[in-house]
């Protein structure tokens, strides 16, 4: 009801056992059209005992909001892309340890009533890829119980139907408790073909929050049947589980500012590779007395490193430019042509740098402000 130009309203993908609507928004620059947009997909909360998991969605969706206008990237990138949230995959599990336990309630899975005596399916183990295989049980009151067949929970029916109406290119799935970033495969200690890739991205989410990186076998156990395997296996999407740290499955209120924090960046990765992004990796001066470093009187140029975040697709005529409205700076050649940059690649000005001269009446320790501006 506050931001209804960049929200949709919520909407239910598919039914819980126990009768619940599950939910879905979009957060866009026109919620309501379906434009032709890279389409991001964040989902939380698949484990009814990993609060953390819904909690770091919801504070994402609240930056994207909340910065709106503000902040030049997050403005970007609901500008420029369809960001789908479905914060609570399992809202009966969840239910059930509010209800029965309140905080600090260890149910697991949903609220399948099983022919035997044990009570749910672990939704992530319902999926169809290689499933029924190893790290999942056939044991009902098992808390890895993989259900009767695949996609026999209308959870994770509702969740790969809603899947198959889109072109997803990125998802993160948060689970908690483990501090760690899961890519594909999770079942098998075997390579995907994009697995240099994976890691690639993997290791730069992992840049605020210090997850270590790796497939579930290599940093944790193997799991069939999940959902980051089956995006990946039947849709190509990038999909991660992050599990996200803290003292426990219910951490202290203390705690969430912290975590949330330390997620926000991941979440930020995945939404600007699905698509066209540019951004400077890296800059260097050279002139005046060759120290790197912008003295009083020396005329120096200025060379920048463009890097195409995308996953795919070249990113076609390129301009970079320098701006001031610092006084003591006189830009001289302020403008450079990169041209096309292909995706997960780079270029820079080398041929054609930035030159500026610092006026000799500089005052020392003055820091000089230069706006760099990509097209």
């Amino acid at each position: 009801t506050q931001y209804p130009s960049l929200i949709t309203p919520k909407q239910s993908i598919g039914k819980s056992q126990e009768g619940r609507d599950i939910w879905a928004v979009k957060i866009s620059d026109n919620p309501g059209i379906d434009e032709q947009e890279p389409e991001v997909y964040f989902d939380g909360l698949i484990h009814a005992r990993e609060p953390q998991s819904m909690m770091t969605l919801l504070y994402f969706m609240m930056n994207l909001l909340e910065q709106y206008g503000k902040d030049p990237e997050l403005t970007y990138l609901v500008d420029n892309r369809e960001i789908w949230f479905v914060p609570v995959h399992n809202p009966d599990g969840y239910v059930y340890n509010e209800v029965h336990y309140g905080w600090g309630g260890m149910w697991r899975k949903n609220r399948r009533n099983n022919p035997g005596s044990c009570y749910g399916v672990d939704l992530n183990r319902n999926y169809d890829i290689n499933f029924g295989g190893v790290g999942s049980s056939s044991d009902e009151c098992d808390d890895t119980y993989h259900g009767q067949y695949a996609f026999s929970e209308p959870e994770a029916a509702g969740y790969a139907d809603f899947v198959g109406d889109h072109e997803f290119v990125t998802n993160i799935s948060f689970h908690s408790v483990a501090s760690l970033i899961l890519l594909p495969w999770g079942y098998t200690y075997s390579h995907t073909p994009d697995d240099a890739l994976f890691r690639e991205i993997g290791n730069i989410m992992s840049e605020t929050n210090g997850y270590p990186v790796g497939q579930a076998g290599e940093v944790l156990y193997l799991a069939s049947g999940t959902t980051t395997d089956w995006l990946y296996a039947a849709h190509d999407v990038f999909s991660y589980t992050v599990e996200i740290g803290g003292s426990g499955f219910w951490p202290s209120e203390s705690e969430l500012p912290g975590l949330v924090a330390e997620n926000l960046w991941p979440q930020q990765i995945i939404t600007r590779i699905a698509g066209d992004y540019l951004a400077l990796e890296d800059a260097a001066l050279t002139g005046g007395d060759g120290d790197g470093e912008p003295d009083a009187g020396e005329t120096l140029d200025l060379t920048v490193t463009i890097e195409n975040q995308a996953l795919a697709g070249a990113v076609a005529n390129t301009q970079v430019t320098l701006a001031t409205g610092d006084p003591y700076v006189q830009l001289h050649d302020a403008s450079s042509s990169l041209g096309s940059i292909p995706a997960r690649s780079s270029a820079s000005n080398a041929g054609d740098p930035f030159s500026f001269t610092v006026d000799a009446s500089t005052p020392d320790a003055h820091q000089l402000t230069l706006t760099l501006v990509i097209t």
